[in-house]
C-alpha cells in the first residue's frame, strides 16, 4: 500500500490482544484447548514481530498456523487480514476481518482494522460506519476518532468531486443552468476547490452571467495567484466585456506563467485582438494617438486587420 501502511497503523490492536488472550483463556477450561492456544499464541505473536520487520509473508504464514490450531482466535485474523493489505490482498483481508467480527461481534480492534481498509478502497462511509463501531466498543480510542475525522472529509472530497463530474457532463451537453447547479454543490462541499471554481465561471460567462463569472476566476485566482488557467478565463470574459485593459493584463499574466499554455489556446492572437479592439475603441472616442500605439501592438503579434487601419490613420 501507499502512503501509510495499514499495519502501522492497526499497530493498536495490540495493545489489547494480551487481556484478550487471558480472557480467551480463561473461558478454556478443556486442558488440550488450552495447550492449542498456547502453541497458536505463540505463532500470533511470531506473525506480529515478523509484521512489524515488514516480513509480511513471513507473517501470513505464522497467522495462517495460528488459525489452523486455534480457529476460534478472532485476533489471528485481525493480523492476517492487516498482513493481506499490504499483500494487496484487499478482498482477503476483508474477508478475514469480516470473520474475527463474527467471532468477537465487539471487536475494537477488527472494526477499527475494517475502517482503515474501507478507507484505502474509497468506501469513506463505510469506514466512517466502521470507526464509529470501534468507538462505540472503545471510546478510548484516538486512532479511530483521527481516522474518522480523516474519512469525513475525504468522503465530502469524494462528493465533491462526483458533483464536479456531472457539473462537466452538463456543461459538454450544453447545460449550463444545471452544470452550475452541480459546481455550487461541489463547492459547498469543498470550498477550495479550483477548478470548480474555474469551470463554473465558464459555465456562467457562456450563460451571459459575466459579472458572476469574473467573481469566479477571481476567487480561483485568490487561491492559486499562479494558475493561467483562470487569468486566460477572465481575460476572454474582460474582453467580451470591452474591459480590454483588464483583458490586456489578464493575457500577458497568462503568457508570463506558462508560455506553453499560451502557445496552445493562442493566447497571442487574443491579446492582438483585444489590442484591436481597444484601439478601434479609442480611435472611435478621438484618441487617434492611443488609438495607434494600440493598433501597432496589434500588428505586431500578427494582427492582419491592425497593417490596414496602420496605413489608412497611423502615417
Amino acid at each position: 500500500m501507499n502512503e501509510e501502511h495499514t499495519w502501522s497503523n492497526s499497530k493498536f490492536f495490540l495493545l489489547w490482544t494480551e487481556d484478550k488472550i487471558i480472557n480467551l483463556k480463561d473461558k478454556t477450561q478443556n486442558f488440550v484447548y488450552k495447550s492449542l492456544l498456547k502453541t497458536a499464541v505463540s505463532f500470533f505473536k511470531r506473525g506480529l514481530t515478523k509484521g512489524d520487520s515488514k516480513d509480511y509473508r513471513g507473517a501470513l504464514q505464522d497467522f495462517n498456523k495460528a488459525i489452523n490450531i486455534f480457529p476460534g482466535f478472532s485476533e489471528a485474523y485481525c493480523g492476517r487480514g492487516m498482513v493481506k493489505t499490504e499483500l494487496n490482498d484487499y478482498k482477503g483481508a476483508l474477508q478475514d476481518i469480516n470473520k474475527a467480527i463474527e467471532l468477537d461481534p465487539k471487536s475494537e480492534s477488527a472494526y477499527f482494522g475494517r475502517g482503515l481498509i474501507k478507507d484505502y478502497l474509497k468506501d469513506y462511509k463505510g469506514s466512517i460506519e466502521d470507526y464509529n463501531k470501534a468507538i462505540e466498543f472503545n471510546p478510548q480510542l484516538s486512532d479511530a476518532y483521527t481516522k474518522r475525522n480523516d474519512a469525513k472529509a475525504k468522503l465530502q472530497d469524494q462528493q465533491a468531486e462526483n458533483y464536479f463530474n456531472q457539473g462537466m457532463v452538463k456543461a459538454s451537453h450544453l447545460d449550463y443552468r444545471g452544470a452550475i447547479e452541480d459546481f455550487n454543490r461541489a463547492i459547498e462541499l469543498n470550498p477550495q476547490y479550483l477548478t470548480a471554481y474555474i469551470n463554473r465561471g465558464i459555465a456562467k460567462a457562456s450563460n451571459r452571467m459575466y459579472t458572476d463569472s469574473i467573481e469566479d476566476f477571481n476567487k480561483a485566482i485568490e487561491l492559486n495567484p499562479y494558475y493561467s488557467d483562470a487569468y486566460y478565463n477572465r481575460g476572454i470574459v474582460n474582453a467580451s466585456f470591452t474591459h480590454y485593459s483588464e483583458a490586456i493584463e489578464d493575457f500577458n499574466k497568462t503568457i508570463k506563467l506558462d508560455p506553453k499554455f499560451a502557445v496552445t489556446y493562442k493566447i497571442n492572437h487574443y491579446l492582438a485582438e483585444t489590442y484591436y479592439n481597444r484601439g478601434r475603441r479609442k480611435f472611435g472616442f478621438g484618441d487617434k494617438n492611443g488609438a495607434c500605439l494600440d493598433i501597432k501592438e496589434a500588428s505586431k503579434l500578427g494582427y492582419k486587420d491592425a497593417n490596414d487601419f496602420i496605413r489608412d490613420y497611423c502615417n
